[in-house]
C-alpha cells in the first residue's frame, strides 16, 4: 500500500506517493530534527534533543530507543522499530551525523540510514 509523502507534493497537481518504507524513513528524519514536545499530536513526538548538548554519546542509551519506539507505537506505526542510534565520526568541520538502525515488523534483517 502506498502512503502519502512527508512533506506533502503535488506532482502534476496530484498528491505524490511513496512506499511505506520511504515515507517511514522520511518521518523518521523530521522526528529526529523535531525538538521534543513541539507537536500537540503528541507530547513526546521528536528527538533532536537526543542529538545535542554536552551529553551526547557514541551510542543512545536503550531508554531513548524505547521511547522512541513507544511514541511510534503510539501514533499506530508498527512496520518498524528502531533498533541502535549511534554517532558517526565526524570530519574536521563537519556537523555530527547519527546512523539509526531500523527492522521492519516480522523480518531477520535490519537497515540503516543516515539521520
Amino acid at each position: 500500500m502506498s502512503s502519502i509523502a512527508f512533506p506533502l507534493r503535488f506532482n502534476h497537481g496530484l498528491l505524490r506517493k511513496t512506499d511505506e518504507r520511504d515515507a517511514f524513513l522520511t518521518l523518521i528524519g523530521i522526528m529526529a530534527r523535531t525538538p521534543r514536545g513541539s507537536w500537540s499530536g503528541h507530547k513526546l513526538f521528536g528527538f533532536r534533543d537526543f542529538f545535542s548538548g554536552p551529553a551526547i554519546r557514541r551510542q543512545l542509551p536503550d531508554p531513548t530507543i524505547e521511547e522512541i519506539n513507544r511514541v511510534l507505537g503510539d501514533l499506530g506505526l508498527t512496520s518498524y522499530r528502531v533498533e541502535a542510534i549511534r554517532q558517526e565520526p565526524s570530519s574536521l568541520g563537519q556537523p555530527e551525523s547519527f546512523v539509526m538502525t531500523l527492522r521492519p515488523a516480522g523480518a531477520d534483517h535490519s537497515l540503516e540510514f543516515s539521520i
